[in-house]
């Protein structure tokens, strides 16, 4: 067992066979979602027989520490997103993930964040893209773990519904995030878009107030995945940064967006982030039965999008058991 600040979301690039190499490397994996106040242990993946992509490190600086952020992101206006919150912690250790809102009662968010904490240590914060002001509180009633998530197998079928006790109240800043039918569709070379409140800077190690928006990133297929970084599996959905922006630590758990869609829950990267590797995502698409399966009643509240072939246009609707 190693004594890590936070929760393992990150795999360090270069593992060795020989096992010293192996746990010099698992001590530098850190959480891709986390504040580093929170203090969690566990055990470091063991990949047996399999060598990671070793990465291009001529344009990215040396890795002093952790990485926290989303790389090179800006500032999101106030008023976008309204289908963000930011899961707290209540002793006042503050953002720990990212999430979007499901119904009036539910969440969506990333299965390591979860298990990060009990659910009676958490809340949901609301209705602001500031941290510090301007939305609401959301006391967590309790979890759903996915049954097949698995941390020891890289993380798969990464994601947790939230149940919150106070009910999210609707406006121009508290919106329902618009999910995809089962089994839609993310293509090759799609543009899709993350937004987090990661570190923005890996020496301060400073929650940005500002929720941050990391501009356009590039799907590709799982094939191509697993071509670069030998990692491939069906709950993935695998992304690359553009002009060396990307995910990393603070952002678990935050949408990933196609055309105003969620296709993604953001999960785990290599180090160092945005320096062009792949990251990697939960294939919302993969899990939307089973999210309905769990809400039970409440599931005829989601919001749908149903995709028009013939105009290219997105229809959105309300799901209806």
């Amino acid at each position: 067992m190693i004594t890590c600040i936070g929760i393992v979301g990150i795999k360090s690039r270069g593992w060795k066979q020989d096992l010293d190499n192996k746990i010099v490397k698992a001590a530098e994996a850190v959480a891709i979602m986390i504040s580093k106040e929170f203090s969690r242990t566990f055990s470091p993946p063991f990949l047996t027989g399999r060598q990671p992509y070793v990465y291009n490190d001529s344009k990215c600086p040396p890795l002093i520490g952790y990485q926290d952020y989303i790389i090179n992101g800006v500032a999101a206006p106030e008023g976008k997103y309204p289908y963000m919150v930011s899961m707290k912690m209540k002793d006042g250790k503050g953002h720990v993930c990212g999430g979007s809102i499901l119904t009036k009662n539910w969440a969506l968010t990333a299965a390591h964040c979860c298990a990060a904490m009990k659910d009676t240590e958490g809340y949901m914060y609301a209705g602001s893209n500031l941290l510090s002001k301007g939305g609401s509180d959301h006391d967590i009633v309790s979890y759903k773990i996915h049954e097949k998530y698995n941390p020891s197998l890289n993380w798969i079928n990464d994601v947790c519904l939230v149940k919150v006790k106070q009910p999210f109240e609707f406006g121009p800043k508290v919106q329902q995030v618009t999910l995809p039918l089962q089994g839609w569709k993310v293509y090759d070379q799609d543009s899709v878009s993350v937004t987090g409140w990661g570190y923005i800077d890996p020496y301060n190690r400073t929650v940005p107030d500002n929720l941050q928006l990391g501009g356009n990133f590039t799907a590709i297929t799982n094939t191509k995945c697993e071509d670069l970084t030998t990692y491939n599996h069906e709950s993935y959905l695998c992304v690359l940064g553009n002009d060396d922006r990307g995910v990393c630590n603070g952002d678990s758990g935050s949408p990933l967006m196609k055309n105003g869609v969620q296709v993604g829950v953001t999960s785990w990267v290599f180090l160092p982030c945005g320096c062009g590797n792949p990251d990697f995502y939960a294939r919302v698409p993969l899990f939307v039965d089973w999210i309905k399966h769990n809400l039970g009643s409440e599931a005829e509240e989601l919001k749908f999008t149903k995709e028009d072939k013939s105009t290219a246009t997105l229809i959105f609707f309300h799901f209806r058991l």
